[in-house]
């Protein structure tokens, strides 16, 4: 599907579009295939667009007589199953191939950005900033969703209420940050080549791109933000977990401070000599319970003082 910008945007053929009016384009692998020789796209590029080619990084080719971005679309997969598209732009065309699209993002974002350029007002940077801008603009809700779910598991560490799997959690939620650092980086590079206009396909003011990686640096200083705030998250849940460990062993040891006389008595007491005076004492045992006892009673009171326990 073709769309062509004048006084309003109408709807044409490949064969209808006029070199001196900006168009854009939306289709499928195959309909590419049928289209690219009379767009003199070259074979390398029109077989990175086929569905049964390997995956591709983000990145942007600069031909003679035209560009090409390859985009990995949801940062927060893996490259195996990202969502992919190309976006060739010549002199006055921008034309979008959806290679492989499960959730429509690529479909919806380049409608949504054609009726968002004003017809008379429109050019190649708006057009091309107003679809990559579209490409990111649910990234905020979705770094935004992150932040809260940070959130909720410092609450976790706070209120004693993680589990075994929480370290693990941790380590996927910096990982997905780390994939959108990354992905935010290669998109402002693009547009900044982009930019460039090496190969002086783009005639009118380059600003709009200028604004996209603006935003998109933005983005990345976000993501990159909530990495750092997992990574002291992880400091102060292993704090928090040596606090603990502290406060056991400390019980641990008031503990064995205070029965150690105990120790001590059943040993003194246990030798069993002939000559004890208190084998054969009436009061004997109930002696032994009282020291026992004030053994007891004393260590505590010392320890208390001490604020040892």
């Amino acid at each position: 599907m073709f769309f062509q910008f004048d006084d309003d945007v109408t709807t044409v053929d490949v064969a209808e579009i006029h070199a001196h009016m900006l168009s854009a384009g939306y289709v499928t692998p195959d309909e590419f295939m049928k289209i690219s020789r009379g767009l003199h796209i070259s074979d390398a590029d029109v077989k990175a667009c086929d569905r049964a080619a390997p995956p591709f990084k983000t990145q942007l080719k600069v031909q003679d007589a035209y560009s090409v971005v390859f985009l990995n679309l949801n940062g927060m997969k893996n490259a195996e199953r990202a969502d992919r598209l190309a976006v060739f732009i010549k002199k006055n065309l921008v034309l979008v191939v959806d290679i492989h699209g499960r959730d429509f993002t690529a479909r919806d974002s380049f409608f949504e950005a054609v009726r968002a350029v004003p017809p008379m007002n429109a050019t190649l940077p708006k057009l091309l900033a107003a679809f990559f801008t579209r490409l990111v603009e649910k990234d905020s809700a979705l770094l935004e969703k992150t932040a809260f779910a940070i959130n909720r598991l410092e609450g976790a560490v706070f209120k004693d209420g993680t589990d075994e799997n929480f370290n693990f959690t941790l380590l996927q939620i910096k990982k997905k940050l780390l994939i959108l650092k990354n992905h935010y980086k290669r998109l402002a590079d693009i547009a900044e080549a982009l930019s460039e206009n090496e190969n002086d396909i783009m005639e009118d003011s380059l600003k709009p791109l200028g604004s996209f990686v603006e935003r998109v640096k933005r983005l990345r200083e976000d993501a990159d933000a909530l990495r750092d705030s997992v990574n002291h998250l992880q400091d102060a849940h292993s704090a928090f977990l040596e606090l603990k460990l502290n406060r056991t062993m400390k019980t641990f040891t008031s503990v064995t401070t205070v029965f150690f006389p105990l120790t001590l008595i059943v040993g003194w007491y246990g030798m069993n000599f002939s000559t004890m005076p208190e084998f054969d004492w009436k009061y004997g045992y109930l002696f032994v319970i009282l020291l026992s006892c004030t053994v007891v009673g004393a260590v505590i009171f010392l320890l208390k003082k001490r604020r040892g326990i």
